[in-house]
């Protein structure tokens, strides 16, 4: 898949065209499910430990919400504002069905979450909307991805920094 050139409205309230974030070197586009989730909000923390790698958060919400989710994890990385879900739909991010939200391995990642001090809140956009990491490298190629099989589902940060590797060659 080539990435479509989107203009994107980053936290900072800056528009860019998603090509100049991954044009020096090979990024990760992390689609959040939604602000509120513990999961996504665990997956943001342990990314915010790789300050080296070229990661790039979506989330389907708004420039202010987007900043104060940034500023409250303390991540060192950029996010997307994408209250409309332009890139999501770009990149094929789906909703998911009911037994994709509650199901065995949700329950049990959750309990796994809230031991890590991570609560769901009340979700200010799709709660059923699925998250995914796909590797982009500078020719605007998708390398990788990892669709989410269910709420819970976040791709590994090893593999991520793997294929951002990968990409870089």
């Amino acid at each position: 898949m080539q990435v479509p050139d989107l203009s994107v409205q980053l936290d900072t309230g800056e528009t860019v065209q998603l090509s100049c974030l991954y044009a020096e070197k090979p990024m990760a586009l992390v689609f959040l499910r939604h602000l509120a989730c513990m999961f996504c909000k665990e997956f943001v923390k342990e990314l915010r430990s790789r300050p080296e790698l070229n990661v790039v958060f979506v989330a389907a919400s708004g420039v202010p919400e987007v900043k104060a989710l940034k500023e409250r994890l303390h991540s060192p990385h950029p996010f997307i504002a994408d209250p409309d879900r332009v890139v999501y739909r770009a990149f094929q991010v789906e909703r998911g069905t009911m037994s994709q939200m509650l199901n065995v391995h949700t329950f049990a990642r959750g309990v796994q979450a809230l031991a890590k001090g991570n609560w769901n809140g009340r979700p200010v956009s799709d709660a059923r909307q699925l998250g995914g990491t796909f590797v982009v490298s500078p020719s605007g190629a998708v390398t990788w991805a990892h669709h989410s099989r269910d709420a819970a589902d976040n791709a590994k940060v090893s593999d991520i920094a793997y294929q951002l590797e990968r990409a870089a060659v």
